[in-house]
């Protein structure tokens, strides 16, 4: 999702250009860990045996991140308005209510809004703004964990093994994009696609890498 950088898009009613930025998230979580799991030898738990050696040594860590939807811009049809540099938003004449369908399956209930003008919508003279505003409701919302499992072996006294495996989205659960909000488009209030609610995000596919590493 593209940045507005602040610029307005409405002259005809400035004080709807008062919002937050394209890329808010109202809440966010952020929650990192490093934990030493109590097995193997100086340790409270099987620290002796073949149990210690299997099981000793052994650590994880991880990140999670929580956050919710970056904000929806709906907009309909213009041509009515009369208004170049100033974007029409759409009617709403019902309460904003989340299905959430993906693909064929709309996010939101899309029967809650309308194009000024159109058919069966309130606002039937041209020139005349929707009632909404830009921003007012957020898209789907965030969820990722990276894990780590490491381990290390001494060699010598001065020399030792790590190994290390890392996943990058454990869950392996999507990232979605933002719905379609535009009133005009044919997916309005579908989601079509992932990893577009901003670059560092991805699209949430599980990513694993393994690595080893010595030092001395």
């Amino acid at each position: 999702m593209g940045a507005d950088d602040g610029g307005p898009d409405n002259y005809l009613d400035f004080q709807r250009n008062y919002t937050v930025t394209s890329r808010n998230r109202t809440h966010i979580f952020v929650q990192s860990y490093v934990y030493e799991l109590p097995f193997g030898k100086n340790k409270k738990f099987l620290n002796s045996g073949p149990a210690s050696w299997i099981l000793g040594g052994w650590g994880v860590s991880g990140v999670l991140t929580r956050m919710s939807g970056t904000p929806l811009h709906f907009t309909a049809d213009g041509k009515n308005l009369n208004a170049p540099g100033s974007t029409q938003y759409p009617v709403q004449i019902a309460p904003f209510h989340v299905f959430g369908g993906i693909d064929t399956n709309p996010w939101f209930d899309t029967s809650a809004f309308c194009q000024p003008t159109g058919p069966g919508c309130p606002v039937t003279a041209n020139g005349v703004l929707g009632n909404m505003r830009r921003y007012q409701f957020s898209g789907p919302g965030y969820f990722n964990l990276d894990a780590s499992l490491s381990r290390k072996f001494p060699v010598k006294e001065r020399m030792g093994f790590e190994f290390r495996a890392e996943a990058f989205s454990i869950t392996n659960t999507p990232h979605f994009s933002n719905p379609s909000v535009s009133l005009t488009s044919s997916t309005f209030g579908r989601i079509t696609g992932t990893g577009d609610q901003g670059s560092a995000v991805g699209d949430g596919n599980r990513v694993l890498e393994l690595s080893a590493k010595f030092t001395f």
